[in-house]
């Protein structure tokens, strides 16, 4: 990807702040095609306070990030991201494998977040992910994004800032890849998510099965008919037509001659409150031909922190 032309450049600034052993400040400015044209550092003695942003030096990338890799840090990293396609900042966390090596090539799996913003009602899929140490076992790069508004993963019709997928697809995903050593095979792209993100998981693999190799869904309500004004959804999709270009079980009939060969790529974890959605849906793709995986066990409690990720996590990755 080549970096864009002063005369073809639309850039767009970005602060990103890193949280580590060392914390640093840094704001970036992207290109059309997202590659990083400018990137400015704040001394580590000055970081984190934000105030500080005009004393930064200027540093002139030539190349896009991904062509660094080495400059990605080891840990969990915490980005903050202005995109068009959210009402305001929004935070981006990373957790890399502690051997992070840039000459490497490693899988993302995308842990999708189901509250908006920081919201931790129903926990931290990432925080479960760094406890359980499955970015080293695993040797993966595990990515949580985060959301203004309740995540459903849709994009809204005529509202550019309630584009949730395009958020995903257009700022999330660009980013990660121009800065991490991670592949950019669909294959390498993997979705986990639970409840309304398992939802997401799903319409995302199955709207762009280019994009994405394999999505999990736990305790999700994935047989939905119809957008539900007590969980948010009118305002993420604006209508009960466009809504309709995201249901899953309506994305399964299309997509099914497509998923039909090859190994299984869509993923019932298990379930809880929402188990005969997961039969539904299971007895759908059964009578389509469409391989696919259910797990069953234990009947966890609706929350990242139950006990049911890492079995997903091994799902996906396997």
């Amino acid at each position: 990807m080549a970096v864009p032309t002063p005369s073809d450049r639309r850039r767009r600034t970005t602060t990103l702040r890193l949280e580590g052993l060392e914390p640093r400040l840094a704001m970036a400015t992207f290109g059309s095609d997202h590659s990083l044209v400018r990137l400015a550092a704040l001394p580590s003695a000055l970081a984190p306070t934000a105030v500080h942003t005009a004393l930064l030096p200027a540093i002139t990338v030539v190349a896009p990030l991904a062509a660094q890799p080495a400059a990605a840090p080891t840990g969990l990293t915490t980005y903050t991201l202005q995109s068009e396609f959210q009402r305001g900042p929004t935070l981006l966390r990373v957790l890399a494998p502690d051997s992070y090596d840039p000459n490497q090539t490693y899988r993302t799996v995308y842990v999708l977040p189901v509250e908006p913003g920081s919201g931790r009602k129903y926990g931290d899929g990432l925080a479960v992910v760094q406890k359980a140490n499955l970015h080293n076992v695993h040797g993966a790069i595990f990515v949580a994004p985060s959301f203004s508004d309740m995540p459903w993963y849709g994009d809204h019709p005529t509202k550019t800032s309630l584009r949730q997928e395009s958020h995903l697809l257009r700022t999330v995903i660009p980013f990660v890849e121009n800065t991490y050593a991670v592949s950019r095979q669909a294959a390498d792209r993997l979705l986990v998510g639970f409840s309304k993100s398992g939802y997401g998981a799903f319409s995302l693999l199955l709207r762009h099965p280019d994009q994405f190799g394999k999505a999990v869904a736990w305790d999700a309500p994935l047989a939905l008919g119809k957008p539900r004004s007590d969980w948010g959804m009118p305002k993420i999709f604006g209508s009960n037509a466009n809504f309709g270009n995201y249901r899953v079980t309506r994305l399964i009939d299309q997509r099914a001659p497509l998923l039909a060969t090859g190994s299984p790529r869509l993923i019932l974890a298990g379930a809880n409150t929402f188990r005969s959605d997961h039969a539904q849906v299971a007895r759908q793709l059964a009578r389509l031909a469409v391989p696919h995986v259910v797990v069953t066990g234990p009947r966890y409690g609706h929350a990242w922190g139950t006990g049911w990720l890492p079995a997903a996590i091994q799902q996906a990755l396997a």
